[in-house]
């Protein structure tokens, strides 16, 4: 009897220290140590970086290429740019950033830089930091030529002073004295409205042709042709020829049509510029796209001062891209089939034209009235 009841004591007392531990486990909870210890860094000794800024700036399309200006504590970047070789509008700068930053607009993005252009940093932190560009055209020509190498010859150029603008230019062949002209010019603004020819004939300067500028739209230009023939009359009427009907995007003619004097298309030319603004070549096709022929262009990295006057030295064609369209000089033409011809340069020490030889032909020599 007494073995039974110390068995059973000793049973009751483990009963109780089994409850008295499931209590304590219950009442107690456990510490945290750090209730809230927000965002944790993925690498704490290697933090995200919060440089962002602009390292370099250039525009590398020219030749050399033409790096800005930093004003680091200013946070602005001042480029400037030849005004002949530049076509202000549709720029495209290569810039560099600090590491693991990113730029926008990006880095080889073409720009409108007519007015300051704001280009936003932003770091690995992600924090930004604006950066304002401007850039600014600077003329390299101290004045306008006033004397050039013409088509198969050469010119005299004569302006008018108000405004700035060709007055009237003689043209002198090499082969033919009676392809000797004159064409007196005459504009509205900074827009051309007429070209008159004359030539001497029969020992009288007689008015030969007459080319008129009309712009139905910002981006079409119509250049109609009048001949007048002295053989059947001394006063002969003006009769149209024909029309040219160019078409541009911005300050650029990207295609041409030929219409004869029913307003007919006989044949359209479509024109293809690389990133400076030079055309590298022609595609001349019949009415319906059959090509007729093609012709490509090579060009140096210097100004061409044509395109400044607006001239070509060509009495059959106002818009020639080897003259007055191209913003550098043309030193290769090559017509597929037909053959390629060279043209050579000396230059300045700013690089400004002062002779140009075409193939055989005699150096000609340009003139600048501020010499």
């Amino acid at each position: 009897m007494m073995r039974k009841t110390w068995v059973f004591n000793l049973l009751i007392i483990l009963m109780c220290s089994i409850l008295l531990v499931n209590c304590s486990s219950d009442d107690e909870q456990p510490t945290d140590p750090d209730p809230d210890p927000g965002p944790v860094d993925p690498d704490p000794e290697d933090p995200e970086s919060d440089a962002k800024a602009i390292v370099t700036f250039t525009f590398a399309d020219f030749d050399p290429p033409i790096p800005g200006t930093i004003n680091e504590p200013a946070k602005t970047v001042a480029v400037t740019v030849p005004q002949e070789l530049t076509n202000i509008t549709a720029m495209t700068p290569t810039i560099e950033v600090s590491e693991g930053a990113t730029v926008s607009p990006a880095s080889g993005v073409v720009q409108d830089f007519t007015n300051p252009v704001t280009y936003t940093v932003t770091a690995e932190d992600e924090s930004t930091q604006q950066y304002v560009v401007t850039v600014t055209p600077v003329s390299v020509v101290e004045c306008l030529p006033s004397k050039l190498p013409a088509f198969l010859g050469r010119m005299n150029v004569y302006y008018s002073d108000d405004p700035v603008s060709v007055d009237y230019a003689e043209f002198f062949s090499e082969f033919d004295p009676a392809e000797n002209y004159t064409a007196f010019y005459r504009y509205t603004g900074s827009q051309l409205d007429w070209i008159e020819y004359y030539r001497y004939l029969d020992g009288i300067e007689r008015k030969t042709q007459r080319t008129t500028f009309t712009y139905p739209s910002a981006d079409v230009i119509v250049e109609s042709i009048y001949q007048y023939n002295y053989q059947s009359s001394d006063d002969p009427p003006a009769v149209l020829v024909g029309r040219n009907r160019y078409y541009k995007t911005g300050d650029q003619i990207t295609e041409m049509e030929k219409l004869n004097a029913s307003d007919q298309v006989t044949l359209t030319m479509l024109y293809h510029y690389n990133a400076v603004g030079n055309i590298t070549h022609q595609e001349y096709k019949l009415p319906g796209g059959s090509p007729v022929f093609s012709q490509s262009y090579e060009y140096d990295t210097a100004v061409n001062v044509y395109r400044l006057t607006g001239l070509t030295g060509s009495y059959w064609q106002y818009y020639m891209p080897e003259n007055n369209m191209s913003r550098n000089n043309v030193t290769l033409i090559d017509v597929p089939q037909i053959g390629t011809e060279i043209f050579e340069y000396t230059y300045d020490e700013n690089d400004i034209p002062l002779s140009r030889s075409r193939e055989e032909l005699p150096w000609e020599d340009y003139e600048y009235p501020c010499d």
